[in-house]
């Protein structure tokens, strides 16, 4: 009799236990079905993004390069000479070193040539930035030795040296990034700088001239916007890709570039990369869409960087938007360094070539529209870009300046 009533109890649960697990399965298929729709809304437009964007130069397929461990002049690194620093300069050695190899300096000149031919950036390339010391160090000897030879007259040596500072920013073009973007402007800084005061030289001859001129040619290398936004979609790319395969370090790395946020599970599923990958490509579209070689290129760079700031304020759903958070807001900065260089390159070029007219002038330097004008002040040439900062004043009273926030002056006798 127990059994019986033992038997029917059992019968009575088994429906009630069916009907929970089909509940239970009926929950955790809706969600997955939601997160699915959610998903697919974006995914859906994923391959088209893509098809545009490699349009663009973004590279999607392909084996990937550790670029962040790339050295191009990789020996220097470790060199046993004095180590740059704000208080202490590089002595020569590594320049004579380097001017020495003549191999290494016709790869250098030749390099910007083969700009084009982009890689996959490795994962980790958005994350940790080259360091490039020995590049650093080379260009810094190669400063000391510039200067010493002009300062004692060694016109030919002094050149020899500005050709091989010129060769290094071709280098830097192959893979650019942001991060390097700020080295390069740095050594076209310090050669305009060169350009200028071997200008002043008496006494060039005809084949002297003709190399300074060759280091402000209007086709020399730049470092424009778009080889940088190329360059910084396809790291992030290959970044949202590899997201199911971070541990815990690589994902606190991650949350410092993403205002705090934590990656979590966020990115286990492909699917959900995909979206991530799909969102973050139409903002790469949108910033695209802003740029152009027409134009003030510090303006353009701030409509870029406009885009980015105003889609940053808009996420809300992690899941799919993530990768959002980490996009920097950097194509002004780049914009106004690119302009600077080639402004300072146009005007050096009309004063090496003696052919200084008053009034307003518009030049195209590497595929960039460059504005300046041209003024008398008593026994002095004028020459200056459009005012970008009207509260900011130039240092100098003479010679060439160019300035972050000013623009770029030279001051030069007629």
């Amino acid at each position: 009799m127990k059994n019986d009533k033992m038997t029917k109890k059992k019968s009575r649960l088994l429906p009630l236990l069916g009907i929970g697990v089909f509940l239970a399965i009926g929950v955790f298929g809706i969600r997955s079905v939601v997160e699915n729709v959610k998903y697919a809304s974006s995914t859906s437009q994923l391959a088209n993004r893509q098809a545009k964007l490699k349009a663009l130069g973004v590279v999607f397929d392909g084996e990937s390069v550790e670029y962040y461990k790339k050295e191009f002049i990789q020996e220097f690194e470790t060199a046993s000479f004095k180590s740059p620093s704000a208080e202490i300069n590089e002595t020569t050695e590594i320049a004579t070193t380097l001017l020495a190899d003549t191999k290494l300096i016709e790869i250098l000149k030749s390099k910007h040539e083969k700009s084009t031919n982009a890689v996959v950036p490795h994962e980790m390339d958005f994350l940790i930035k080259q360091n490039s010391i020995g590049s650093k160090r080379a260009a810094g000897s190669l400063r000391t030795y510039v200067e010493e030879s002009i300062a004692e007259n060694r016109i030919d040596d002094a050149l020899n040296g500005c050709e091989v500072i010129s060769g290094i920013q071709n280098a830097i073009l192959v893979e650019p990034s942001d991060e390097m973007a700020v080295f390069w402007y740095g050594i076209n800084s310090s050669l305009m700088q060169y350009v200028w005061q071997l200008s002043q030289v008496p006494g060039l001859n005809a084949t002297q001239r003709t190399r300074l001129l060759e280091l402000v040619s209007p086709n020399g290398p730049i470092l424009s916007i778009k080889s940088i936004a190329v360059r910084q979609c396809s790291e992030m790319v290959s970044l949202t890709r590899a997201l199911g395969t971070f541990d815990l370090e690589k994902k606190l790395v991650l949350q410092s570039q993403a205002e705090g946020n934590y990656l979590g599970d966020l990115a286990e599923k492909k699917i959900a990369r995909d979206a991530m990958e799909s969102e973050l490509l139409q903002v790469w579209l949108d910033v695209f869409n802003q740029y152009t070689e027409e134009g003030d290129q510090e303006v353009v760079g701030a409509y870029m960087d406009d885009v980015v700031q105003k889609r940053f304020v808009k996420v809300d759903d992690l899941e799919t938007e993530y990768m959002i958070l980490t996009m920097p807001f950097l194509f002004e900065q780049i914009g106004r360094m690119n302009s600077r260089v080639a402004s300072a390159r146009a005007i050096l070029k009309m004063i090496l070539e003696n052919n200084c007219k008053v009034g307003d002038h518009v030049v195209k330097m590497s595929g960039i529209d460059v504005e300046f004008s041209v003024a008398e002040n008593n026994s002095n040439w004028v020459i200056s870009t459009p005012d970008h900062g009207p509260n900011e004043k130039f240092k100098s009273s003479y010679g060439l300046e160019l300035n972050q926030i000013k623009g770029v002056r030279l001051i030069a006798k007629k």
